[in-house]
């Protein structure tokens, strides 16, 4: 009975103070963003995953025509100019990359899974793009002029730069 006595008293005192019209407003406004928050949809259900098979080939072209621009500009100013023709040979058609979490567990276990997105039946992993194919071999063709000393210079350095074994390049 003391506590109804108590909860009484304070209403009173908040009465007289003017501050029960603001308790009242607070909750109302409480009450009234729970139900605006309720009817908001939750952002992930609008997560839209684009299809995975899908290859933006322009961009690989791209890709493909700088890292060839790069070759030949690199060769010129070893053999100090004249024309000279890029090859590129790519091993693979790349791969598409999800979104991963890495898990350490207690026992020091590393454990990699996959980011899902959507619920039940709409579960999908997080797509994030397809990687290019990666670069397996260069050819160079340069000025009948080249010395042999050069050539095997570029090749040393494609080697090194992409990583590439000097049995995947050749330069003439």
């Amino acid at each position: 009975m003391q506590r109804a006595e108590d909860v009484s008293g304070a209403v009173r005192h908040m009465k007289k103070s003017g501050a029960l019209w603001i308790v009242i407003c607070a909750f109302a406004v409480g009450i009234i963003l729970l139900i605006i928050g309720g009817s908001i949809k939750d952002s992930d259900d609008d997560v839209e995953i684009p299809d995975a098979h899908v290859y933006s080939s322009e961009n690989f072209d791209a890709y493909k025509s700088n890292l060839a621009n790069n070759i030949k500009a690199t060769c010129r100013k070893i053999i100090g100019g004249g024309d000279v023709v890029v090859l590129l040979d790519f091993s693979s058609s790349g791969q598409i990359v999800y979104a991963q979490n890495s898990n350490v567990s207690s026992d020091g276990d590393r454990r990699e899974e996959y980011v899902i997105v959507g619920n039940g039946s709409n579960a999908q992993a997080l797509y994030i793009g397809q990687s290019f194919p990666s670069l397996s071999g260069i050819g160079v063709v340069c000025p009948s002029s080249t010395p042999h000393e050069l050539r095997e210079k570029i090749s040393g350095l494609l080697s090194a730069t992409y990583g590439i074994p000097l049995t995947r390049i050749y330069v003439i």
